[in-house]
């Protein structure tokens, strides 16, 4: 029955009035199933793994997974799927081809998975698809969950969802966790409780050993000489105002103080929203800018800004509990801000219980925090280790051995 109701609403969902970026999301998913059959038809057969990510989050907290088991000494393929559109103008994914998931309907998902033919599923926190997992249960194709985890308050935890879920993710054989609270409720979704093991992050993996872009970093460094940074990271609509009232009042209190903004999704915010603090737009291979605060119109580039920054804000959590990527400013050890509902997210509130992280609830506390911060060197230099030191590698290692050995083949 409940697989009955959620097909019913997988249909009606199309007809849906979507905001612009969920428009772009369907468009893209309704002829993957097309594009991924006509790859399929000029490859030869290998043994393939399927990865899945909701977004560029999702999908580069695999990125050391993926590497991992594409060692020299595994002939085996890799694919990636995505929903969202920031995910499909990202380039570098270390796969053998990327493209949107098809919807999730049951003549697609057969089309697809006929088209794949995956030896495996992997999928990136808990972005999982019902009719998906279903039929590749059904075709006893092993599913894992890679860096899993699932806020408390999550809706699949309470009916009608949670029965659909159970149902979905009794065909996981390797889970995960990233977090023992992640653990207790990924049992309770339904994953076999045998499968469920505490990995830790595989995103962590990520940001320790990622080399910076210096080529990126070099054009902006004598815009940033004899000043004091803050890097506004993945804006999205709610942050605009509290962020743009501190950036204001900073800007009138410290003359040494510039910003550089850059938004989650460019399509959705522009330069004009800042026009009362002068932002100048700037994309790699302009000349540096004069302005103080600066609107980075390019995707891809804030991992390595953080580089360039004294303090950051992350965005994404002033009014839902969905921060943006905290492990980016960490692992340059910078202090950062993030919105008051941040504070019901796991991972944030460990990097606020250890001091390198602070959460903020509007313009006056994000001034105070930046300002204490800035007018002492010391106390935002252990706030910034503070960040750093939450961070943990070996997730990705784990999860890479488990998943070779669900396809049978040498760990690296």
């Amino acid at each position: 029955m409940h697989r009955t109701l959620y097909r019913a609403a997988t249909t009606l969902s199309r007809h849906a009035p979507l905001p612009p970026t969920a428009r772009a999301s369907m468009i893209g998913r309704a002829a993957a199933v097309g594009r991924w059959e006509r790859w399929a038809a000029c490859i030869e057969p290998s043994p393939t793994v399927w990865f899945h990510g909701v977004s560029v989050g999702e999908c580069l907290a695999l990125d050391p997974v993926m590497t991992r088991l594409r060692a020299p000494q595994r002939e085996i393929r890799t694919v990636l799927t995505y929903v969202s559109p920031s995910a499909a103008a990202w380039h570098g994914w270390p796969v053998d081809r990327a493209d949107y998931l098809p919807l999730d309907r049951p003549d697609d998902v057969r089309r697809t998975l006929d088209a794949i033919a995956p030896a495996l599923i992997a999928v990136s926190r808990s972005d999982v698809w019902p009719e998906l997992m279903l039929q590749a249960a059904s075709r006893g194709i092993p599913l894992a969950l890679v860096g899993a985890t699932v806020r408390a308050g999550s809706a699949r935890l309470r009916w009608p969802a949670r029965a659909l879920y159970r149902d979905a993710l009794t065909g996981v054989r390797f889970a995960g966790a990233v977090t023992p609270e992640d653990a207790d409720r990924l049992a309770r979704l339904g994953v076999p409780s045998e499968t469920v093991t505490v990995t830790g992050d595989p995103a962590h993996d990520r940001v320790l050993e990622r080399v910076p872009d210096l080529g990126v970093i070099a054009e902006l460094v004598a815009w940033r000489t004899g000043r004091r940074i803050a890097v506004v990271g993945s804006l999205e609509p709610d942050d605009l105002e509290p962020v743009r009232r501190a950036l204001q009042i900073m800007l009138r209190a410290d003359p040494q103080f510039a910003a550089l903004l850059v938004p989650h999704d460019p399509e959705c915010l522009a330069a004009s929203a800042f026009a009362e603090v002068d932002a100048a737009t700037w994309r790699p291979g302009d000349p540096a800018p004069a302005a103080r605060v600066v609107w980075v119109a390019a995707r891809g580039l804030l991992a390595d800004l953080y580089a360039l920054a004294d303090v950051a804000y992350v965005g994404g959590a002033m009014r839902r509990p969905k921060p943006h990527s905290l492990l980016e400013p960490a692992a340059f050890a910078v202090p950062a801000a993030v919105g008051g509902a941040a504070e019901r997210e796991v991972g944030t509130r460990r990097m606020i219980e250890a001091g390198g992280v602070v959460a903020v609830r509007d313009s006056a506390q994000l001034v105070e925090t930046w300002g204490d911060w800035l007018a002492n060197a010391s106390r935002r230099a252990c706030a910034g280790l503070a960040a750093r030191a939450t961070l943990a590698g070996g997730a990705a290692n784990v999860s890479a051995r488990r998943l070779a050995s669900l396809l049978a083949m040498p760990s690296a």
